[in-house]
């Protein structure tokens, strides 16, 4: 198993915090006790996409690190259907497989012979998943999914959270156009299945594909990723690049100019490598987000996440936080 966290946290510089959501939301709370935060991550990977660990063992992995909620967000997929992952030399090697018998039990790993002669294992279902790991107030599933298009080698993936199904890539004539299509999909998935959806433009700057000026042109992008965990992101940009970091800057400057709704900054692992914990790989527990959600449901989750009561952090927690009309003060 990979190491725990640590249970105190390491203290990072204020950039690394996305605090300044707080003051879009009007929330004031000013005793610790009072600050009920919900802990959890929304971009994280397992072998229903390109993972390198069973949907269980990630799934463990959270809630022994005290995360309360987790969203399985793979590449256009919702793990809703039977599917079968292949036991080799790949990302499932057998003393993998070993390692999920050991743990879970023999009974909870089920496998099969191929007509080629080779094995295979069954990738748990979110709702066995649930089944197996959700605790009412402790810890919770969220479904979503990161969809996954693209313009012109340009990358566009948003996460949408709360969904009922799949949603598919929608696809556009111009960059802009490919977000705001997707975005607008993910709403209208919502109001169709009466369900409070949220949504996420991840890594902007992962192969450089956008812009400050691309996220200030899509009025609907409600919310980025100003950091993702993942090693080729490029969250800090270059010479030629801006960081995610002023790339938020400008865009909010942008809307408070034209009294526009500020981008909020989500925090999030992208994580895909469960089993070699080092530097270069992108490894869980790196970003996440304080939620300060009503009760630990679906719908309280993401309503909170919408109305920005929430921090995203790598490191940094909040003891208080007291907001006045000219001022606020955190610890």
């Amino acid at each position: 198993m990979p190491p725990r966290l640590s249970p105190t946290p390491l203290l990072l510089p204020a950039s690394a915090l996305g605090v300044g959501v707080w003051a879009a939301c009007g929330m004031r709370v000013n005793e610790p006790e009072a600050m009920h935060f919900f802990r959890g991550n929304t971009h994280t990977h397992t072998l229903w996409s390109d993972g390198d660990a069973s949907p269980d063992w990630v799934t463990a992995w959270y809630r022994e690190q005290d995360f309360n909620f987790l969203v399985l967000s793979e590449h256009n997929i919702v793990a809703d259907h039977e599917r079968w992952f292949a036991i080799g030399d790949g990302r499932l090697t057998r003393e993998r497989l070993a390692d999920l018998q050991v743990k879970f039990g023999a009974d909870a790993v089920e496998v099969r012979e191929t007509a080629e002669g080779g094995q295979e294992m069954r990738l748990p279902t979110l709702q066995e998943l649930r089944a197996r790991f959700e605790t009412p107030g402790e810890f919770l599933m969220i479904t979503g999914e990161e969809v996954t298009d693209g313009f012109e080698g340009k990358n566009v993936h948003i996460n949408a959270l709360n969904t009922y199904s799949v949603i598919d890539p929608q696809h556009g004539t111009t960059l802009g156009e490919t977000i705001k299509r997707n975005l607008e999909a993910i709403a209208i998935h919502g109001i169709e299945h009466d369900q409070q959806v949220f949504a996420h433009l991840n890594h902007p700057n992962f192969t450089w594909s956008m812009t400050p000026e691309d996220l200030a042109g899509v009025s609907t992008l409600r919310s980025f990723e100003v950091y993702n965990g993942h090693p080729s992101v490029n969250n800090r940009g270059d010479s030629n690049h801006p960081s995610t970091e002023a790339m938020w800057d400008f865009v909010n400057h942008a809307a408070a100019r034209e009294g526009q709704k500020l981008l909020l900054g989500i925090a999030t692992d992208d994580a895909h490598h469960y089993h070699d914990i080092r530097l270069g790989k992108s490894n869980p527990g790196r970003g996440w987000i304080q939620v300060a959600a009503l009760e630990l449901q679906p719908e309280a989750v993401v309503e909170a996440i919408e109305a920005g009561a929430f921090y995203g952090s790598s490191g940094v927690e909040l003891h208080s936080f007291d907001r006045g009309q000219e001022n606020y003060r955190v610890q």
